[in-house]
């Protein structure tokens, strides 16, 4: 038994939290007439691909394996 396996029942909300956060820092940072430093813009595309990206690896692992 994993030392995180407790964890699993609760992917789901897990990801459904990323995802509203990530869609509301979305929201705020290209909402009209925001102006928001390039490096926060930088920051918020690497977070939601790596967020995306770990994401997918959990729920297509047992695919290809």
């Amino acid at each position: 038994m994993a030392i995180g396996s407790w964890m699993a029942q609760y992917r789901w909300y897990f990801v459904a939290t990323t995802s509203s956060l990530l869609a509301y820092s979305f929201y705020k940072t290209y909402h009209a007439g925001c102006v928001v430093p390039r490096k926060n813009k930088i920051i918020l595309w690497a977070t939601a691909g790596i967020s995306i990206s770990l994401t997918a690896y959990t729920v297509l692992k047992p695919y290809f394996l």
